[in-house]
């Protein structure tokens, strides 16, 4: 299910019963359908409703929750913002004599505790409730292909899959545009693409964003939100676009590296920050790809690295199982590197590392 095919079920609060699995990208939309969600059944009757933060949930927790009596015997509304479905783990079996292994975060089991819950009130049409994973925090694999991980198969047993992709293109551009003209506030006709091209497309960003231009343009008097506004007031967002641009420059994407470059050298962002950041990016996915070409997971990867397992994951797709290439890569890097540090301070050298390939 999407988040459009969801917003139709708001309209019938109704047919709103059990548990709902909010994932994708967009975690500022998965936070505002949330909200509507928990409006849709429990309306303001704060003791129908109980929230929880899922890095401090227990699965004893949300049993007592999802299992409890309503008060006034309406139905009932629970969440779960913020779950770290990525650390739950099957049960492994282990034998009675062996030590218990000194980097278990106690996260063993927890999968199976989390699936036997929902599994006991499936059916209940008292309750209704939806666990919200953000983005990065479990691998569910490639859904849109049909090709998920384990793990999403699991958790959607008894948890109805609402998928949030990430929002773009004139979709976003519309959104912004509603922020301003919901302050009685007009926008020229490039103020939100170059508000996308600055700050990028994280929904939750652009939000903090639009309020700073809002307050910017109503203490200036003025009634239009110009593009020059945005270049004045907006932050710039630099690491989405690194790793866009590293994994273009891997894939030998000129046309997609070109146009993550574009964007920073729009923001007049300084050509050796860039430099750095996807170098660094690149040294990353390389150590990756030599991490798992020597028999290490992707836990292991990450742990190495010190990253998030998806992220790990996003790393080891965009080198691919031969790091010849992405090894390839960084030495150009460096090599345009020390052109950017001795002989050229603009894009140049970037340009021509993209154009190489």
């Amino acid at each position: 299910m999407t988040d459009v095919e969801f917003n139709k079920l708001l309209s019938e609060p109704d047919k709103l019963a059990g548990g709902y699995l909010f994932f994708g990208e967009e975690d500022f939309m998965k936070s505002r359908y949330a909200d509507r969600f928990q409006q849709a059944v429990a309306g303001d009757d704060a003791l129908s409703i109980m929230a929880f933060d899922g890095n401090e949930l227990t699965p004893s927790d949300l049993a007592e929750a999802l299992g409890s009596v309503s008060m006034f015997g309406g139905r009932r509304f629970v969440r779960v913002d913020h779950a770290p479905a990525g650390k739950w783990k099957k049960k492994t079996k282990k034998d009675k004599d062996d030590e218990k292994d000194e980097d278990d975060d106690g996260s063993d089991g927890l999968l199976d505790d989390y699936v036997g819950i929902f599994a006991s009130v499936a059916g209940d049409p008292d309750v209704a409730y939806c666990i919200t994973v953000d983005f990065g925090a479990a691998d569910f694999g490639d859904v849109a292909k049909n090709k998920p991980t384990a793990l999403y198969k699991k958790l959607t047993e008894h948890l109805t899959p609402v998928y949030f992709g990430a929002k773009g293109g004139a979709q976003l551009r519309k959104w912004i545009e509603r922020h301003f003209l919901a302050e009685g506030l007009a926008a020229d006709y490039t103020a939100a693409q170059t508000l996308m091209s600055i700050s990028g497309q994280d929904m939750f960003t652009l939000t903090g964003e639009c309020a700073k231009l809002v307050a910017y343009a109503k203490a200036k008097g003025e009634s239009t939100v110009t593009s020059d506004m945005v270049r004045l007031v907006a932050s710039p967002t630099l690491v989405e676009e690194a790793f866009e641009l590293s994994n273009a420059i891997i894939s030998g994407d000129k046309k997609k590296a070109l146009h993550a470059l574009y964007g920073a050298k729009m923001r007049r962002e300084e050509p050796i920050m860039i430099m750095g950041l996807v170098s660094k990016t690149i040294a990353d996915m390389l150590a990756a790809s030599i991490y798992a070409s020597s028999g290490l997971t992707v836990a292991e990867v990450a742990k190495k690295l010190k990253i998030h397992e998806y992220k790990a994951t996003l790393y080891l797709r965009a080198a691919g199982n031969d790091p010849s290439a992405t090894e390839a890569a960084l030495r150009r890097c460096l090599e345009a590197d020390r052109q950017l540090k001795s002989t050229m301070h603009d894009f140049t050298p970037i340009e021509r590392l993209i154009c190489s390939n």
